[in-house]
């Protein structure tokens, strides 16, 4: 399967000289790289090598025979986002599975002596199998693919337009439709090599593989990756009026969703302090802690409990005693109780 892939391959390089360079686009924004026209083949061809895809004015269209659609321009990261619609092609047997890859040619595993040769790691849209999978080792999700997460079922739809997006950025590969992220996968162990530029390894170019029936490209766009795409910012716990400032005005907000007053702008994730999936007094009074710059006090999820000390209070023979400690991360305490103590037996 190796050696097919990387004739598959070798057959889409031949047709041109790959351009090391990214190609920058017209437009003025220094963030985007391609802001592609399709109104004509000769306008396609600034920025892609289309093969068999043909313009009709809008769309780029390629049917059963057009397989490869490639870029110029080559990135080590980036954001690339495209329309899309999707049909039979009359010409193909009834039952052929029908598919649309993007392909990331990943060559730093290569460059880090792990593998001989570039890591194709692709995101499959799969149109027979109701399916968007992210694979390795393969144009499919197939017997031969390297499973990298579970398949996200999706009920594609033919001469149904779809906005997809993908994000490749150091150490993580995000796949959105329609703006949901469908896929994040973070190679915490750094297994892939995702990402990165070497200055010794030349970065490959993107290509789009279609299998089996037509599709029609509309509004391709690349740009430095979290343009495009961008990467959520990290929830400011407490922050329930969304001003990036944690005080009294985000505690009566609280308060007033708490009463149940109507037309709230409220950020319910930021409000949820003790992390309990639920917005209550005891969120306020956690709230209303930590703005009195109380000890310990920790607003949303936190690590493990980390215990201080115990301080004991000793039992007497008529009265339990008790020993306490604090956690020093968020401020709970633990307290256990202490028997009475008995008269000797003697």
């Amino acid at each position: 399967m190796k050696k097919i892939l990387s004739l598959a391959l070798a057959a889409v390089m031949l047709a041109c000289s790959l351009t090391v360079t990214a190609v920058a686009d017209d437009a003025a924004d220094e963030n985007i790289y391609v802001d592609a026209d399709f109104s004509s083949d000769t306008a396609a061809a600034q920025h892609f090598y289309p093969g068999n895809f043909k313009s009709d004015g809008t769309y780029l269209t390629g049917y059963s025979d057009a397989l490869a659609f490639q870029s110029i321009g080559a990135w080590s990261s980036y954001d690339v986002v495209f329309d899309a619609m999707f049909a039979e092609d009359d010409i193909v047997p009834e039952g052929t599975a029908r598919s649309l890859s993007f392909v990331y040619i990943n060559p730093n595993m290569k460059y880090n002596g792990l593998l001989d040769d570039d890591y194709l790691m692709s995101i499959v849209y799969d149109i027979t199998k109701g399916e968007i999978s992210l694979v390795g080792n393969s144009f499919f999700n197939d017997a031969n693919a390297d499973k990298i997460v579970d398949p996200v079922p999706f009920d594609f739809e033919d001469s149904t337009n779809y906005s997809f997006g993908i994000s490749v950025s150091e150490g993580q590969i995000r796949v959105f439709v329609d703006g949901e992220l469908i896929i994040d996968f973070v190679d915490e162990e750094n297994k892939y090599f995702i990402g990165y530029s070497y200055e010794e390894v030349v970065p490959s170019i993107m290509l789009w593989w279609n299998a089996g029936g037509c599709t029609a490209f509309e509004d391709v766009k690349i740009s430095v990756p979290g343009y495009l795409l961008p990467f959520p910012k990290p929830v400011m716990y407490g922050d329930a009026t969304g001003d990036e400032k944690i005080n009294l005005a985000d505690v009566s907000l609280m308060l007033k969703h708490i009463a149940k007053w109507g037309d709230l702008e409220l950020d319910l994730v930021a409000a949820d302090v003790t992390n309990d999936e639920k917005i209550n007094l005891a969120d306020v009074s956690l709230m209303l802690k930590y703005i009195a710059k109380w000890e310990y006090i920790v607003l949303g999820p936190h690590e493990k409990h980390s215990f201080g000390e115990w301080t004991v209070v000793e039992p007497t023979l008529t009265e339990e005693g008790s020993k306490t400690h604090t956690c020093l991360v968020c401020g709970e305490t633990e307290t256990e109780v202490i028997p009475v103590l008995t008269p000797d037996a003697e």
